[in-house]
């Protein structure tokens, strides 16, 4: 009972979960190991929740012989909760420490609740009269067409972008500030006529390079408190572009305390990839930044209310 359709019936929230949510739900150390593999991480997050529906789908179809994979599923997503929770509290992120505390109760009460159902004899001769009831070639011509259909929607679904810095290594130190915020200065004006893999930026955001290796790209450094940032994107990106628009967000630095009237909400942009650097450091550079990449070059860089290069 318990493995063939609790655990199912959570394996497939959590993964409806994190495709509606996207980018977003990928746990933080799998997405530290895609950025340094250097490897999209929606790419890992699909595989993710692929893995998911496939274990969902056996345990429907195997019922109590899938009890030690039922445990191994457990064991994954309890061990990946843990890690979520330590790195959670590291970076005060209270909604993400909420999330990973919640999967982790119910993993538990799962595993309780497995653990009692497996000396249960009368449960076991339950499930083994629930699973006589299809003939075993349809069982798994059921898993078969679900798993297909399922991985093949998984592949090809629309997913949010992820938008948190967390996992990114900042690989240049800079001097301190307050004893503990690091400064790290952005030059845009020696961008220009570079490859985009050679400025400072993607030392902090690795996947610009990836993502701007071919055809034309505008990349835009924006701060929410900015209100030129907002026009920016307001009157030339709000209603979509003609080409990729990156849109990175520069945060206040850790602790800064907030001016009244300190705009929160982030920029409108139709078809934006967003991301952003990592918070916690003081960025020395002043927004909007405004860059055109061409196949990996950046053929113009500006700042301020200059937008030649949107011309």
């Amino acid at each position: 009972m318990i493995q063939s359709r609790l655990i199912p019936i959570f394996l497939a929230g959590l993964a409806v979960t994190q495709l509606l949510i996207g980018g977003n739900a990928l746990p933080n150390w799998l997405a530290t190991i895609s950025i340094k593999m250097d490897h999209d991480p929606l790419l890992y997050l699909r595989l993710l929740v692929m893995l998911e529906t496939v274990v969902a789908l056996l345990c429907l179809t195997m019922g109590r012989r899938a009890t030690p994979l039922a445990w191994l599923a457990l064991t994954a997503i309890g061990f990946s909760s843990l890690a979520s929770c330590s790195a959670s509290l590291g970076r005060d992120s209270s909604s993400e420490l909420l999330s990973s505390v919640v999967v982790l109760l119910i993993v538990i009460a799962l595993g309780v609740a497995l653990a009692s159902a497996s000396g249960d004899t009368t449960s076991k001769d339950e499930d083994e009269a629930e699973t006589a009831r299809l003939p075993g070639g349809l069982r798994w011509t059921f898993f078969t067409a679900a798993g297909l259909i399922g991985i093949s929607l998984i592949g090809n679904l629309p997913l949010s972008q992820r938008t948190l810095a967390e996992g990114r290594p900042l690989k240049t130190t800079g001097p301190e500030v307050a004893g503990d915020v690091s400064i790290f200065n952005l030059a845009p004006d020696m961008w220009e006529s570079r490859r985009i893999e050679e400025i400072e930026l993607t030392t902090y955001v690795p996947e610009l390079s990836r993502l701007t290796a071919e055809g034309t790209s505008t990349v835009v450094l924006y701060n929410r408190g900015c209100g030129d940032c907002h026009d920016l994107f307001e009157v030339h990106f709000s209603e979509g572009y003609d080409h990729q628009v990156i849109a990175i967000e520069v945060p206040p630095t850790k602790d800064a305390e907030l001016a009244p009237g300190y705009r929160t909400d982030d920029v409108v942009c139709k078809d934006c990839i967003y991301t952003s650097l990592p918070a916690g450091p003081l960025w020395l550079v002043s927004p909007p930044v405004v860059m055109t990449v061409t196949d990996g070059v950046i053929t113009c860089c500006n700042g301020g209310r200059d937008v030649s290069c949107l011309d």
